[in-house]
């Protein structure tokens, strides 16, 4: 047992009242998995996933190539309280007393309710247990100091202050760095949902639910198998893409000629707000190659607001013969239609992919899936996300920050729409869906709150 669990205020005062299971493996391991807390199975047997989440997860682990004995496996909380325990106004004041103690030790008011409910008082300290548990999964961490670490549910993703996320279900298929000055290097954390939603969404009714419960968790699972297989694709910072920032006729000069000679781009307004009758365009981002984009600076303090021409040359680009593709074609139009652009043969988007991925394989997909499978960017919004963390909403979002967000999205749609084609024609099915050509016919006419296109 390692040092904080033992001296543990809940397990040496609720000894009588916890069950723990102890982590599985060595120190000597490649990876961690974390999970939330110990089962039925668990208790029983006192090792962590041997119960139905366990198949579950190293069965599709295992189909990937890894297997249990090279995973280091513990859970958010190692200790679970036993439902048996008497809701006694002394075991419950005793529970209150052990809340108090641990609120000391991690900087906390203390807690003094007028009345002893079993029920608040338990949430309250489960929440307590698996503050004070996140030193002990962080212990652990510096021990085995892993190449990656696969967390497993809303707990266990909790442990990171870092988490950068609004929960595990946006999370999933996903991953963000941690450091540490006892860490070898910064360690990539790859958020996967708990095994168990699956499990326990296999005795409903709904198949659709549970199979689309599957697909993410599955998704999930191949993300981390392929990030720990391709290290080099895990990378924070932007060196690897060419995005260029116009900001003066010159600049925007050149990519209107550079545009001219392309088959296809894809095209991502950055606006203040979704209401296209009241939103601000921010900026535009463009990309044309699977590591070139461009974005057009198009904030309040722009040098482009006072040059002359710039609607004509945007509108040049926007018009121009090339196929587009976008994120969302509707608000596209509706951005630009507001604004007085015309988009000239707007032909496909990720809206579109969407529906012809769960024509093709009968599965539901989102936009994780696009972006982590077939655009491999898993984290090209992670400052947007920080971002949103620390101010609790997407406004006022710093230029430089937004900037390159904006040809990281452009560059995402361009590289999630040609692997999906790929793999469609490789099926030999995207003829049923688009015919020979690659892009045969444009949305010539879309129509829109009165709005005809």
């Amino acid at each position: 047992m390692n040092p904080i669990c033992a001296e543990c205020p809940i397990r040496n005062r609720l000894s009588e009242f916890i069950s723990y299971v102890p982590p599985d493996g060595d120190y000597s391991r490649e990876y961690i998995i974390i999970g939330q807390n110990p089962g039925r199975e668990e208790i029983l047997q006192k090792k962590v996933f041997v119960g139905e989440s366990g198949q579950l997860l190293f069965g599709e682990l295992e189909k990937l190539g890894l297997c249990r004995d090279q995973f280091f496996i513990t859970n958010a909380s190692d200790c679970v309280v036993s439902k048996a325990m008497s809701p006694t106004d002394e075991n419950l004041r005793n529970v209150v007393d052990i809340i108090n103690e641990v609120a000391e030790t991690i900087g906390t008011k203390p807690w003094n309710p007028k009345t002893l409910n079993k029920t608040t008082v338990m949430n309250k300290f489960n929440r307590y247990m698996r503050e004070i548990c996140k030193a002990k999964v962080h212990h652990q961490i510096r021990s085995v100091n892993p190449k990656a670490i696969l967390a497993l549910g809303g707990n266990a993703v909790a442990c990171f202050p870092e988490f950068p996320f609004a929960s595990i279900t946006e999370a999933n298929g996903n991953y963000f760095f941690i450091e540490d000055e006892d860490l070898s290097s910064k360690i990539p954390v790859f958020c996967v949902l708990h095994p168990a939603a699956i499990c326990h969404s296999a005795h409903k009714k709904d198949d659709k639910e549970k199979q689309y419960n599957l697909e993410r968790f599955r998704h999930g699972i191949r993300s981390f198998v392929g990030g720990v297989e391709n290290a080099s694709i895990l990378v924070e910072d932007d060196s690897k893409f060419d995005i260029r920032i116009i900001n003066n006729i010159k600049d925007l000069r050149k990519l209107a000629d550079l545009l001219k000679n392309k088959d296809v781009f894809a095209i991502d307004w950055e606006t203040t707000e979704l209401d296209f009758r009241k939103a601000q365009i921010l900026s535009l981002g463009i990309a044309w190659d699977r590591w070139k984009a461009a974005v057009i600076d198009l904030f309040p303090d722009s040098p482009l607001h006072v040059e002359s021409g710039v609607h004509d040359l945007i509108q040049e680009i926007l018009g121009s013969r090339a196929a587009k593709i976008a994120h969302n074609s509707t608000f596209e139009l509706k951005i630009a239609w507001a604004n007085d652009f015309n988009i000239e043969n707007l032909c496909y988007d990720t809206m579109l992919m969407l529906g012809s991925l769960r024509e093709w394989n009968g599965a539901r997909r989102d936009l994780n899936v696009i972006v982590t499978e077939y655009a491999g960017m898993q984290i090209y919004d992670m400052k947007v996300r920080q971002y949103k963390v620390k101010k609790g909403n997407w406004k006022n979002i710093p230029k430089d920050i937004l900037l390159p967000y904006n040809g990281k999205d452009a560059l995402a749609c361009f590289r999630g729409l040609k692997p999906l084609i790929a793999e469609m024609k490789k099926d030999g099915v995207w003829e049923c869906y688009w015919g020979e050509r690659f892009i045969p016919y444009p949305m010539a006419a879309m129509s829109f709150e009165g709005a005809y296109i």
